[in-house]
């Protein structure tokens, strides 16, 4: 009995960041002779111990694997899905994979499986330090959709207008100010008017440059 080929080239992208909830679509490619597709999605506990530790027969230490469980969600007959689900700080708590079905009812195997990446997962470099005159500052992995605000506070001033309006980040910044400062960086999902705190560093500026 010939069954169809697995879907390929599962790939995900969030449409819509509003935590915990995730607007996302997968796309794949298209398989010969198949009549629809099957998205399958495992949303466990992200609570739920993907390892255990455990004793063997014998008393030595070991760890017990234990296995996602997946379920049926939708079915379909485009190479493409949208859906809400939960995804939690870098943990997977929702992921997927794709199967084709023939006309006689035949499903594939399973294509590769994807999951909802980390939405708070900012990257401030330098991520600290101390410099001499200035540093350039990048802000990197923000998610599709989003936008990542910063304030920077030199020599712990804590002046309400830098905090009361935090510049959008579009690209590599320079602070010179001397004296150590505090960089916040936060996440603005689409729609939303009330940013979330991400990520933070801590920046060392001498006046002079350093020999």
């Amino acid at each position: 009995m010939a069954y169809p080929e697995a879907p390929a080239n599962l790939e995900l992208t969030i449409l819509q960041n509003l935590p915990p909830l995730f607007k996302i679509q997968m796309v794949w490619k298209p398989v010969k002779n198949t009549i629809k597709y099957r998205v399958y999605a495992s949303l466990d506990d992200p609570d739920y111990p993907s390892d255990v530790a455990c004793k063997d027969a014998v008393g030595e230490n070991c760890v017990l694997k234990l296995m996602r469980t997946f379920e049926l969600v939708r079915e379909t007959t485009d190479n493409a899905y949208v859906g809400t689900y939960l995804g939690d700080n870098g943990v997977d708590l929702s992921m997927f994979y794709v199967t084709a079905v023939d006309e006689n009812g035949n499903e594939s195997p399973p294509s590769n499986t994807m999951a909802i990446p980390d939405p708070s997962g900012l990257v401030i470099s330098p991520s600290s330090g101390t410099f001499a005159g200035s540093v350039t500052v990048t802000i990197s992995n923000i998610p599709p959709g989003g936008t990542a605000l910063y304030t920077y506070t030199p020599n712990g001033d804590a002046n309400p207008q830098l905090y009361a309006n935090p510049t959008p980040y579009i690209a590599p910044f320079v602070l010179t100010t001397p004296g150590t400062g505090n960089l916040n960086v936060y996440l603005e999902a689409p729609g939303s008017s009330s940013p979330t705190w991400a990520v933070a560093a801590s920046f060392t500026i001498n006046s002079e440059r350093m020999e």
